[in-house]
């Protein structure tokens, strides 16, 4: 999970400021521009979500711009480019248990500067409040990660309920991926921010 050789792109958020791969494919035989930019809405029930813009030129046509695609709207999405084949892609953060956690397992949590982790923590505190991001059973299940690295998933999820003996919704599978979280915290040499 853990993405190495990742470089988190910024400032790309208008067709004017997007970032533009010079050589890409145009169908089997020619060549054409790919541009990439996060567009934020400024308003209706999107407002303050990001998604996804691409858009590529037509070589057929002179090089001219071709509609523009959009992905859905997600609280945030970030821009990366994988330094190891050029490739440029998005990665968004969905607010649930899973969607943070395995944003943090990336690694990409690293990169961020103050004001993205200030940004961050503002969309997980947000998630909480409304429900969809159970901060507590995720910190007494990190705690014990980092007790206990000897046991398995299930051994470890005994311990938490031990310590809440109300809570009966924890998954293995959240602690696999506070697993690859710890594992990118340790790699990454920046603290998880749970």
């Amino acid at each position: 999970m853990l993405m190495k050789n990742v470089t988190l792109l910024r400032g790309h958020v208008s067709m004017e400021t997007a970032y533009v791969v010079p050589d890409y494919p145009y169908g089997s035989n020619l060549r054409c521009q790919k541009r990439y930019w996060l567009e934020t809405a400024t308003k209706g029930t999107q407002r303050g979500r990001v998604k996804l813009m691409e858009q590529t030129t037509n070589p057929k046509k002179g090089d001219v711009w071709n509609k523009p695609h959009a992905s859905t709207y997600t609280p945030l999405r970030y821009l990366v480019r994988d330094e190891s084949n050029g490739h440029v892609s998005s990665y968004a953060l969905f607010p649930s248990c899973e969607g943070v956690l395995t944003f943090l397992a990336t690694g990409l949590y690293a990169q961020f500067d103050e004001a993205e982790r200030l940004e961050f923590a503002k969309k997980v505190d947000s998630s909480e409040k409304t429900g969809h991001f159970e901060g507590g059973r995720v910190r007494a299940l990190l705690a014990a990660c980092r007790e206990h690295s000897d046991l398995s998933a299930d051994e470890i999820i005994n311990v938490v309920q031990l310590q809440r003996p109300g809570d009966h919704f924890l998954y293995s599978s959240t602690v696999y991926l506070l697993r690859f979280c710890l594992i990118a915290e340790k790699e990454t040499g920046v603290s998880l921010p749970l």
